[in-house]
This record gives C-alpha cells, structure tokens and sequence, in this order.
C-alpha cells in the first residue's frame, strides 16, 4: 500500500548521471528537483604534481601556521606520520582515522572545533558533520577517489565565505593506486567502467591546462564564461609543449616490451639505460632503446603521469601492475590525433603565498582580537567561532569601529553579541571604552540611536533649566530609549512617558528634535 508520505533526498555534490540513479532508486514518480550552482567563489583551488611531497606539504601548513586546516590521506598510518612532522614544525596537529579508539576521535573532534590553528589530519572517516565555519585550508596530501569525493571534500574550508585554500598534492602513484582499487574491487564490470570515467574526470581536473574552476564546474553542467582569477593556473598560465612524438615513444615502448612493465623501466628503456632487468630481457635491442634522451628522467615521469591521467595507458591487475595501452591512444598511435602536455618543473615549487585575510599593517590587531576571543572560548568553554567567526573579525580590524554604534555595523555582530561582546572588543581595538547604559547600548547600531544621544545633549542642555538656576532635573536613560522609540508628538504624550514635571521642562527641545528626524 502506497503512503501518502512526502519524500524528499539532498545531496551536494551529485553530478547529473548520479542525480538520474538517486531519482530513479527512491522516486516512483519523477520528483521536482531543485538545482543551484556549484561554484564557491572563494575557494582558491590548486593541484601540484609531487616532487618533493613531504616537502611541499610541509612548507604549505607552515605558511598558514595559526589557521585551521584538514589534511586528507589515503592511509592510516599516513595521518599517524604527517601530524607527527606537522607538530615537529612546532604547529599543532592531530590525526584521525578509524583504527583509533572511539573517546580519542570524539576528543579530537571536540578540540578541533574548539581550538584555533588546529590542523587535522585525516582519512575520509573525517568529514561528516563537521560544521567549523573558519577553516582556512583543505590540503589533500593524495589523489582523492572523484570530483564529487574532492568537491566536498574541499568543501568544509570557508564556510564562513572568507577566503580559503584548497590544495591537492598527486602523483602516478596515485593515480595507479586508484587504477588497481577499481579493476581490483567486487563491482561488476559496467559499474568498473563509471567509476574509471569518473577517476578521469578527476585527472582531467588535475592536469587541467586552463582555468581550473572552469573545468570543475564543467563536470557538474556549469559553464561559467569568464575564468576565475582564484586558481592556481588563472594565476600562473602553464607551459605547454607538444608532446605527440614523445607520447609515441612512449607507447611504442609499452608495446614492444609486451605491455608488461612499469613506468621505471619503460624510462630506462627509452634513456637507453643498460640495467640487469634491460639486460636479462634483452630490451636493449628494441628499436625503441634510447630514442627518449632529449628528455630527463624526471620529464619521462611527468608524461607517464600525464599519460595515466588523460587514460592513454592504465596499470594492469593482471600483469601486476604492467601499464598497458588504451584504445584511447590509438589514434594517437596512428598519427591521427596530437597531444599538448604541461612541462612541469622539475624542482618543487615555492610555498605559494598565503592571500592576506587583512592588510599587513592591520596582522598585529587582528592577532590580538583573535587571542581576546580565544580567551572568552576557553572561558565559556565553546569553540571560538561560537564568540565571532573569521569573518567577523577580518571585518573589525578593517572598520576599527569606535564605539558600539560603529560595532553594530561590523558584518556578525548582532544585538545579543554586542551586548555581551562589543566593549570587550572595543577595548582591544582602542586601548578603552566609554561606559555606556545598557538602555542606550540595545540602540547601537540604530537609527534611534541618533535620536537617543540628541535627546540627552537636549536633556544635559537644560538640566538646571533655561537660566541655569532652576533645580536639577533629569530624565533616566531608560526614559530616553523609550522616548526615542515612541516619538511622541505632543507635550501630553511626551509626559506620559516621561512624567509631567520633566516634560515641562524639556518638552519643547524634545519635540523638536523628534520632529526634525
């Protein structure tokens, strides 16, 4: 019997095939879908080929030390050796995987929310429901499994729409690795087939020659006109050379030696390198041996990693690891196609440099103004965003607000937060802070404001009355607020809010300050 139960599935990074089989297992009926876009502008996205991958990972968390950050590997133990390295770099780091006990991952979870500048590095079994809005960098010390696993992944940085890194490390190991995983798993083979299209979407992401969000957003059905200027290659055009004849040679290799080696040999063959494996299989007399040495060892593993990428050739389970060629190469084989590859550098690269979250003149105050709410997190034990996030305080170091009226204007700082946080902050930012009612400072920010403090210079004017003998009389700053609020017309309202006797004396200043608002 069909319920009439309404139903209803969310999803955040499905591409459109995905979506289609989400429809199709969980609606009897075609359901409406509502679709927005993909993009987070504020995401700087990079991937860099490994060459010194420790290395590079390293020089990259040191240059956001103070920030907060998930690093995502492909093993256990490689989260377990990372946030070993991280902390002997004297930045606070934790790992997280499914091996560990249950207390310690909930103990890790908490601190990371809690604490500022904490890096953790994790397995995938790190990720959901983690809501951390203040995330300034997602780093993937490995290949991950898609652009869907990798778009949500990268995810959960900027959240609070602050600028935020996403950096992706990858090699030809990794690439093979993830070869094996889907030729090697249970799935039958149409499934095999989806998931090696998907891990080419991902190389092509990965090797991509053009703006890189341009190719991402391409993938989900998004076809942005402009590049992005927040890429890695928006900011550095890569180098392109034509790399047909070497692509030829390298699958003349492959083909020549039965399609059963590796990388590491096939390079050897084509340096023309006498090596006992060369030797004992008499490799050294293909007529591919040495034709490669117009190409270093290191540029003949950039364009096997290439190749992998673009799946002219994949690793074969069957002959432990051999690469083997694709019908995807053939044409290229045959001199029908050519092929444009990146000329990687052969050194790492440089740490790129961190995008300011605030000029550098105002680091020193944004410093402080971080340390004050790590302070009232620790002592009203909540994570620190709880207080203000990034954001908000990337925002008050830039408008160094004076008084509580300009901290109303500072983005995340409502009513409540003013109350409780604005003259702590204040103080930070201007060494002290005027003591203020607490009936005028529910005002700040407002329009009503301005009434309220025109209202009491009003007040102060006439406090011993026009000739300055007469008793004093004041009306309570509570008084004000309500007068301020209500603005009322005539002397007879005035004094039922204020009181007869004082609106004798003040009501023609007040009306008229009323009236002129």
């Amino acid at each position: 019997k069909q319920l009439n139960v309404p139903l209803a599935a969310f999803t955040a990074t499905a591409d459109e095939e995905t979506r289609g089989e989400i429809i199709r297992q969980l609606f009897p009926k075609p359901p409406q879908v509502f679709l927005r876009g993909f993009d987070r502008p504020n995401l700087n996205l990079a991937f860099e080929a490994k060459v010194a991958p420790r290395q590079q990972l390293l020089d990259f968390v040191k240059a956001r030390k103070g920030h907060s950050g998930i690093i995502y590997c492909a093993t256990r133990a490689k989260t377990e050796v990372i946030a070993t390295a991280i902390r002997d770099i004297g930045i606070h780091a934790l790992p997280y995987h499914a091996g560990l006990d249950p207390e310690v991952r909930r103990d890790a979870e908490m601190r990371f929310q809690r604490d500022d500048g904490l890096v953790m590095v994790a397995t995938i079994a790190f990720g959901m429901g983690v809501d951390k809005p203040d995330i300034r960098y997602v780093l993937h010390a490995d290949l991950p499994k898609s652009v869907e696993s990798y778009w949500q992944e990268v995810g959960r940085a900027g959240r609070d729409s602050a600028p935020a890194d996403a950096m992706t490390l990858f090699g030809a190991e990794d690439i093979r690795l993830r070869r094996s995983q889907i030729d090697e798993g249970l799935a039958p083979i149409e499934r095999k087939n989806a998931d090696h299209q998907r891990l080419n979407a991902l190389l092509g992401l990965a090797e991509a020659l053009d703006c890189r969000r341009k190719t991402l957003l391409g993938y989900f059905g998004e076809t942005p006109e402009d590049n992005c200027g927040n890429c890695d290659l928006c900011a550095e055009k890569p180098v392109r050379f034509d790399a047909t004849e070497a692509a030829r040679k390298a699958l003349s290799a492959v083909l020549r030696t039965g399609e059963y080696f590796g990388q590491e040999h096939l390079i050897d063959v084509l340096l023309g390198k006498l090596t006992a494996k060369v030797n004992a299989r008499h490799h050294d007399a293909l007529p591919t041996f040495g034709t490669g040495k117009e190409f270093a060892r290191a540029q003949w593993q950039a364009i096997f990693r290439q190749m992998l990428a673009r799946d002219l050739l994949r690793p074969d389970p069957e002959r432990q690891g051999g690469l083997r060629m694709t019908e995807n190469a053939r044409p290229l084989l045959r001199g029908e196609t050519t092929l444009a590859l990146r000329l990687d550098r052969l050194d790492a690269k440089p740490a790129r440099q961190v995008r300011e979250l605030v000029p550098e003149a105002d680091e020193p105050l944004l410093a402080s103004l971080k340390s004050k709410r790590r302070e009232l997190a620790e002592v009203a034990k909540v994570p620190a965003y709880i207080i203000f996030t990034d954001k908000t305080l990337m925002d008050m170091a830039a408008k160094k607000p004076r008084n509580l009226d300009e901290m109303r204007g500072v983005s995340g700082v409502g009513d409540m937060k003013l109350t409780k946080y604005g003259a702590l902050f204040l103080a930070v930012l201007n060494g002290s802070v005027e003591p203020i009612h607490p009936a005028r400072r529910k005002l700040a920010g407002s329009e009503t404001a301005n009434i309220f403090d025109q209202l009491e210079q009003a007040m102060f004017d006439l406090r011993l009355g026009e000739d300055g003998f007469a008793k004093p009389l004041s009306c309570t700053s509570a008084e004000l607020a309500r007068v301020a609020a209500a603005k009322p017309a005539t002397p007879t309202a005035l004094s039922k809010i204020i009181g007869e006797a004082k609106a004798n004396r003040f009501a023609d200043k007040f009306l008229a300050v009323l009236a002129a608002d």
